[in-house]
Order: C-alpha cells, then sequence, then structure tokens
C-alpha cells in the first residue's frame, strides 16, 4: 500500500464481501511491540496471535457468524525492524494458522513503512497478491492444511536460499511432507538441491511432491536424485 487511499481501496470492498457471507470482521494489530529477540520472541509472538485467533473464532460462531474475515496491518505489530527472513517465517507461521482455522486473511504493508525486499520475501508466503513489487522473489509458497503446502512459480539461484527456509519451515511441523506444484514453470539445479538438502537435514522426513511437469521428473533422473535422495516420492 502507498497511501491511506490505496488501503482503503483494497480494503472496503474485501469488508463488503466478508458481511455477505456472514463473517466477522477483525483488524489485526497490537497495542505492544513485538519484543522480537529473533527466533523466541518472534514465535511467541506468532502463539500470543493464534490463540487470540483461536478465541476470536469461536466468539464469533456463538455469535452467530460464519466465520472470520481478518485484516492484517502488519506495521502494527511492529514487524518493520525485522530481516526479511525472520519476516518471511512469521508469514509461513500465519499462514499455516488461519488455514487450519479456516480464517480469510488479508495482510497489508505500508510502503513508507517496509522495506521494499521484505516486503517481496514476505509476498512469497501468500498465494495471492495485489500491487508491483520489484524486489518480488517471483514463486508462491502457502499451506493447505494437513501437512500439505503448494507452490508456484520459478526457483533458480537467485531465491533457493528463500525456498529452502519455507521447505525446512514446512519440514520441521510433520514427518509426512507433501508439496504441490500448482504452476511450477522453472526451476534449476540450485532448486533441486535444495530439496535434496531440506529432506537430508530432516532424517524422518517423507516427502511428497505431487503435479512435477515433465522437465522436472527428467532433470530429478539425470542428476541421480532418484537413488540419492529415496525419501522423496514423485507422485503420478
Amino acid at each position: 500500500m502507498d497511501s491511506p487511499e490505496g488501503y482503503d481501496e483494497l480494503v472496503r470492498p474485501l469488508l463488503a464481501r466478508g458481511e455477505t457471507r456472514g463473517e466477522k470482521m477483525i483488524t489485526l494489530g497490537s497495542p505492544d511491540p513485538v519484543v522480537a529477540d529473533r527466533a523466541g520472541g518472534l514465535m511467541r509472538c506468532c502463539d500470543a496471535l493464534l490463540r487470540g485467533l483461536r478465541s476470536e473464532l469461536e466468539l464469533a460462531r456463538q455469535q452467530g457468524y460464519s466465520g472470520i474475515r481478518l485484516i492484517a496491518d502488519m506495521h502494527r505489530l511492529d514487524l518493520q525492524s525485522l530481516p526479511a527472513r525472520e519476516l518471511f517465517a512469521f508469514e509461513l507461521e500465519l499462514d499455516r494458522a488461519v488455514t487450519e482455522l479456516g480464517v480469510t486473511m488479508v495482510c497489508t504493508y505500508r510502503s513508507d513503512l517496509f522495506a521494499a525486499r521484505s516486503v517481496g520475501v514476505a509476498m512469497c508466503a501468500h498465494s495471492q497478491g495485489l500491487g508491483i513489487n520489484r524486489h518480488d522473489l517471483g514463486f508462491r509458497f502457502w499451506s493447505t492444511g494437513d501437512h500439505q503446502w503448494k507452490m508456484m512459480g520459478e526457483i533458480d539461484s537467485e531465491n533457493a536460499d528463500t525456498f529452502q527456509l519455507a521447505l525446512a519451515k514446512a519440514a520441521a511441523l510433520t514427518s509426512r511432507l507433501t508439496l504441490t506444484f500448482v504452476d511450477l514453470r522453472f526451476i534449476d539445479l540450485a532448486g533441486l538441491q535444495t530439496i535434496v538438502e531440506t529432506v537430508n537435514t530432516f532424517p524422518d522426513l517423507l516427502l511428497t511432491l505431487e503435479r512435477p511437469s515433465h522437465s522436472f521428473r527428467r532433470c530429478w533422473g539425470i542428476f541421480g536424485y532418484a537413488q540419492l535422495c529415496p525419501r522423496v516420492v514423485i507422485a503420478p
């Protein structure tokens, strides 16, 4: 968002749509700044948000609402100073939680308060986006619940480190992980190696890759990963 007017232009129709669906409208923010002592404080903040969301969802249903529509003004959580990777990790955790709860969420970033690079990285944790950011990394990775994730876009040496963070975040939650390629247009050797390294980092992990392209299957076989990494299952 570049201005208050831009924010209103986005939020008004989202709120109106939620009202027609009988959803309770909530703006996510916090009166107290996040104690961002890196991983510990960030995850405590996320845990607190999730507990609050569960309580709000239960209350909303008792009040007769069909669910919750959440507008998350990210600057109100005082996340501006976080490094891009930590902001991305926070978004991935929040995305997984709202998916499991069945909450509709929109995250908004103010371009005058967040670094463009940070917003570009954070966008990777959302299945949809609005607005143009020249630092967009070119892929999306999001939860669909029950230890299943989807991704689309392109993976190469420029964004493989962020892709690795996303995979590691998902793999840390389960020993049975499914990743579906919705529209994976391109993946290079760095992306393939990221998959292998992630599986090797988690010795109990079984990773199922669904809907890989013909070129992905071919490269996976050519480079010998089928033999080197048998805990990766390529689904039909």
